[in-house]
């Protein structure tokens, strides 16, 4: 690989990444010229990406590792393998369990840690070409295309298409939705703090108004939605955004 030596690790303010999203863009049933002979290209500059990654962040045990795609059954055993070595040996992993998403079902204990994440607006590192990825304070996405995220790991080590940073309200929504989107739903008192005093005036009026109907209930210091509520769970989260 051409391009510069790697940075010393990255500690700053952000919270280390413990859970990884892994592209493979490749798919049995859409032929696109060039992508089969590419596989050993692409397999060798994800390599480079990870640890390139790895070796200037901080890193924790991985929590979860999650493999997407195109197909990602079409990854040949062998490469797989490798970048499984690859992960154990620069993170390592942990095995313990966390509480899961609303929409999602999974037996006691078997939920699913990797998109508990994305619910609850935690880290995460995206590798591959167009995957993306969150800090904890800004999202960015890969290069979307196969032949340019190849020659650009190669030639510089980047691989970011934009970055982008969302606003205070942006935040605000996003965690109203994702939270009520989860069992344990969102706790009332963060959602209000934000807001100015007319707005937490009409948002506690919309409540009332979603607890008389039926569509959410309250617990402690928290606010869900109920089985009925889960139906209609978009109307719920837009009546209760337009303060």
């Amino acid at each position: 690989m051409t391009g510069s030596q790697a940075s010393p690790a990255v500690t700053g303010t952000h919270m280390p990444v413990s859970l990884f999203y892994i592209h493979w863009p490749f798919c049995p049933f859409v032929a696109l010229a060039g992508h089969d002979e590419c596989m050993q290209d692409y397999h060798e500059v994800l390599c480079h990406e990870i640890k390139s990654y790895t070796d200037t962040h901080d890193t924790v045990p991985l929590k979860t590792v999650f493999f997407g795609g195109g197909t990602p059954s079409t990854y040949l055993p062998e490469l797989l393998a490798n970048t499984i070595d690859l992960l154990r040996d620069s993170c390592g992993f942990t095995t313990d369990y966390e509480q899961y998403e609303i929409s999602s079902f999974a037996k006691k204990g078997r939920y699913a840690q990797h998109n508990s994440v994305y619910w609850q607006r935690k880290p995460y590192k995206g590798f591959g070409m167009g995957a993306c990825s969150f800090d904890g304070e800004e999202r960015s996405q890969n290069i979307k295309n196969l032949l340019k995220f190849i020659e650009e790991i190669r030639n510089t080590g980047k691989d970011i298409l934009f970055t982008e940073r969302l606003t205070d309200k942006q935040v605000w929504l996003e965690q109203l939705m994702l939270g009520l989107r989860q069992r344990r739903g969102i706790v009332v008192a963060d959602i209000l703090k934000p807001l100015l005093p007319q707005e937490k005036e009409e948002f506690s009026r919309k409540t009332q108004e979603l607890l008389s109907a039926g569509l959410v209930s309250s617990s402690d210091d928290r606010m869900m939605l109920t089985p009925r509520g889960l139906s209609v769970a978009n109307e719920v989260i837009v009546r209760l955004s337009c303060i």
